[in-house]
C-alpha cells in the first residue's frame, strides 16, 4: 500500500508539471533586434536553381592588386546562365561603377562605366567589330 501511495503521489507530481510546462509553450520565432527587422546580413548570397548551380551571387570584393595596379574594394551582382557564364555583371566600388551584359559568356556585349577618369559605352559584335562612345 505504501508503494502505491508512492507512485500516485509521484504520477500527480508529473502531471502537475506537464500541465504547467504545456501552459508555458509559445510558438518558435527567430529573435529579432530592435533595428534589424526584415534585413538579411551576410558578405556574400548565391541564389541556386533545382539543379544546385549557382544562377545569381552578390559578393563583396575585397580590396586586390592585379597586374601591378591597385583596385579597392568594390561589391558585384552577377547574373549567370544555366552553363555558369556569368552573362550580366553590375560593380560598384570607391573608384566608380560598371556594368556589363553579354550575349553568351564570350567576349561580345555592352560595357558601361563610369569613374573618375571618364564614362564610357563599348559595344562589340560577334566578330568582333567594336564601337567605344564617350562624352
Amino acid at each position: 500500500m505504501k508503494i502505491t501511495r508512492i507512485a500516485i503521489t509521484l504520477t500527480l507530481i508529473n502531471l502537475v508539471l506537464a500541465i504547467f510546462l504545456i501552459a508555458q509553450l509559445r510558438p518558435v520565432s527567430a529573435q529579432q533586434k530592435e533595428n534589424t527587422s526584415g534585413v538579411l546580413r551576410g558578405r556574400s548570397l548565391e541564389l541556386i536553381d533545382s539543379s544546385g548551380k549557382v544562377r545569381a551571387a552578390i559578393q563583396i570584393q575585397p580590396a586586390s592588386i592585379v597586374n601591378g595596379k591597385s583596385y579597392a574594394q568594390n561589391v558585384i551582382l552577377r547574373l549567370i546562365d544555366t552553363h555558369g557564364k556569368p552573362l550580366v555583371k553590375l560593380g560598384a566600388g570607391e573608384d566608380g561603377a560598371g556594368g556589363l551584359y553579354i550575349d553568351d559568356g564570350s567576349d561580345h556585349g555592352i560595357q558601361l562605366s563610369t569613374n573618375k577618369s571618364g564614362n564610357f559605352i563599348r559595344i562589340t559584335n560577334a566578330d568582333g567589330k567594336e564601337q567605344v562612345i564617350k562624352p
